[in-house]
């Protein structure tokens, strides 16, 4: 089977003795447009963009670490907070360094670089001593400079990229896609589920986990009445170091909704769907989900979604959905309930959107949506 093409984000690349393909050095404008917005990181951005001749591309032109992303990572890398122990100072171990910046640059920008991929750039720049002694101060913080890193962020002369961090949600809400393994025993089921927290978010086809040859990828939203949203589904789909990058439409739909709402459907990851349902292991593929208006790219919905193996229920009627009670500052969802069954292990961030809205003629019983939705503002 023929695969859609994919964007390779590679982790080892060197600075310029590489046979990849590379490109010419970036025009100046192009270098303040994409200047740090993290206090103290613009000579270190500046110095290392200078000190680069050339630029991996990936396949179909596309820079492995262009301009925005490595301003991010430098921003990243100047918000982190190391232990302030004095053994991981001495040592210059931060273990949690690249899956912070990893973080960062994925919420402010909405692209994915992994922690690998972070902490080979930052070894190339530490190689390269591209950024002089303010990158490598920031790349080896003593234990000064650490104190006063993890002050910065209380300061009153905190910039923007600061405070864009702050406000932002520590990381993407993480949905598991109940699935059942084809041609698979419950023993060997039990042996490759998904070990989660209680408090996972967890979703499932319409009428419980299923083959997921048997799921249509269709996500469910929905939002008040008001004026009707434009906006497209940014999907990042990640299997190892390879990653794919899709989209699809937020169209309005003529389900009947509770009232005072409009409900929105996208379909998920479109061009991969098939690809992740062919493979042999569908939970070794996460993806990404980004919900961004087409006027502002403003962001009005991040989720992570996951597969995760469950044991086949033979005997369970379609869901029926109830409200749960949830903190008064997080959105109120539903789960799932089996009528004479026990409740899905967790909440998943479903819709107010009762299942009927699934039962339309277009949607038959061997193929429905995942019933998962979640308000848009």
């Amino acid at each position: 089977m023929e695969y859609p093409t994919s964007l390779w984000v590679d982790s080892d690349y060197s600075r310029c003795s590489t046979s990849s393909t590379l490109v010419e050095y970036p025009p100046t404008s192009d270098v303040i447009a994409a200047d740090s917005k993290v206090s103290g990181t613009e000579d270190v951005f500046r110095a290392v963009v200078k000190c680069r001749k050339s630029w991996k591309t990936l396949k179909g032109g596309k820079v492995v670490w262009p301009l925005h992303l490595e301003a991010a990572l430098l921003e990243g890398l100047a918000l982190y907070k190391p232990d302030s122990s004095r053994e991981a100072l001495l040592l210059g171990r931060f273990p949690m360094r690249n899956r912070f910046i990893s973080e960062y640059i994925f919420k402010t920008t909405g692209e994915l670089r992994t922690a690998k991929q972070v902490g080979s750039r930052l070894q190339q720049l530490r190689d390269t001593v591209g950024g002089g002694k303010k990158l490598q101060k920031l790349l080896s913080p003593s234990a000064d400079f650490s104190s006063t890193s993890s002050n910065r962020s209380h300061s009153s002369g905190s910039s923007a990229g600061e405070n864009v961090w702050k406000s932002m949600p520590s990381s993407p809400t993480v949905i598991y896609i109940d699935i059942v393994a084809e041609d698979c025993t419950p023993s060997l089921q039990q042996e490759y589920s998904t070990k989660t927290s209680p408090f996972d978010a967890t979703i499932s086809s319409l009428h419980g986990p299923r083959s997921i040859r048997m799921i249509r990828p269709c996500l469910a939203f929905t939002s008040p009445v008001g004026s009707p949203i434009i906006a497209r589904s940014c999907f990042t789909i990640c299997h190892g170091d390879v990653v794919y990058e899709d989209s699809s439409p937020l169209t309005v739909t003529s389900a009947t909704a509770p009232e005072g709402t409009s409900v929105y459907t996208c379909d998920l990851a479109p061009h991969y769907w098939k690809m992740i349902c062919n493979s042999p292991d569908p939970t070794q593929f996460t993806i990404h989900h980004n919900i961004v208006r087409e006027s502002s790219s403003a962001q009005l919905f991040s989720a992570t979604y996951r597969f995760r193996y469950v044991l086949r229920r033979f005997s369970s009627p379609p869901p029926t959905f109830s409200p749960i009670d949830v903190d008064s500052t997080v959105e109120k969802h539903q789960t799932a309930n089996f009528r004479g069954g026990s409740p899905q292990s967790s909440p998943g961030i479903l819709s107010e959107i009762s299942s009927t809205i699934y039962d339309s003629e277009d949607w038959h019983d061997q193929f429905d949506s995942l019933s998962i939705a979640s308000r848009c503002q």
